[in-house]
């Protein structure tokens, strides 16, 4: 009797388990999702709300984006910050390259000249993205001849972080830098890399070991997009504004594009497939 009642006990324990976990649903992963999606680019910076700030960010999220691109690079005590450019001259208060800074003097010092926000950290960023469960690209700004920060130990952070904020299916790390991705994947395999091209020819070279690509809309077609599907490629349409870009994107059958014109977009290519 007492056998049989832990059996009946591991039974109903196994029936309730499997309820529970068909009702929560699974996290969909970037090459399962099959939606179009739209990436606000750095954030919707429209009405005053400057490039690469929590402010764009939400901005873009209430007008319905559900994506947003930004970009990342190292301050000198090697934290991430967003920061399009290698100097903090033409979008902040502050002076100089943000290598040369430390993030802690970033945040107190520096502001915003439209705004007057702070810079974010990553970590601000992904803890957004996780509560809003948002997709988020990251542009790896790199600039030669500048001693380039991004070593495969950041490579191996970065992973944590996007890890520790169960942002793992939802974050694209790309760059116009095809040997820096490498680099990354070889660093932390699991990490989702897209590497940018604006020349159709230096796809090829990439499709064996990158995850994505981001190409301008003028190399898009349907019989390209289905190949680099079929090589398990996640691809994108490189940042426009132009309705007619928007158009030829979506009826090529790829997985999303970036723009600044983020409610133009969502009206002629809204998710979905």
């Amino acid at each position: 009797m007492k056998h049989h009642l832990v059996r009946l006990l591991l039974v109903l324990a196994a029936v309730v388990s499997a309820g529970f976990l068909a009702a929560v649903p699974a996290a969909a992963s970037l090459e399962s999702a099959g939606e179009f999606t739209v990436y606000a680019h750095r954030g919707y910076t429209e009405k005053a709300h400057p490039e690469n700030t929590l402010a764009a960010l939400e901005h873009a999220r209430r007008h319905r984006a559900r994506a947003v691109e930004v970009d990342m690079r190292v301050t000198r005590d090697d934290r991430i910050v967003l920061m399009h450019d290698r100097t903090l001259d033409r979008t902040t208060t502050c002076r100089g390259p943000v290598r040369r800074h430390t993030a802690a003097s970033i945040r107190h010092r520096c502001r915003t000249k439209l705004g007057k926000e702070r810079v974010p950290t990553l970590k601000q960023v992904l803890e957004w993205a996780a509560r809003h469960r948002m997709r988020v690209i990251l542009e790896v700004k790199v600039d030669a001849p500048v001693k380039d920060a991004w070593t495969p130990g950041m490579f191996v952070t970065l992973d944590r972080m996007i890890t520790e904020h169960g942002l793992q299916d939802e974050v694209i790390l790309h760059s116009f830098s095809a040997r820096r991705l490498r680099l990354a994947k070889e660093a932390a395999p699991s990490l989702h890399v897209q590497v940018i091209t604006q020349r159709w020819a230096a796809v090829a070279p990439v499709r064996a070991w990158a995850d994505g690509v981001n190409v301008w809309a003028r190399h898009l077609n349907a019989a390209r997009v289905e190949r680099l599907h079929a090589d398990g490629l996640y691809v994108l349409g490189r940042d426009s504004d132009e309705p007619a870009d928007w158009r030829r994107i979506r009826r090529s059958g790829a997985d999303g594009l970036v723009t600044d014109a983020v409610p133009g977009a969502l009206r002629i290519a809204p998710p979905g497939r």
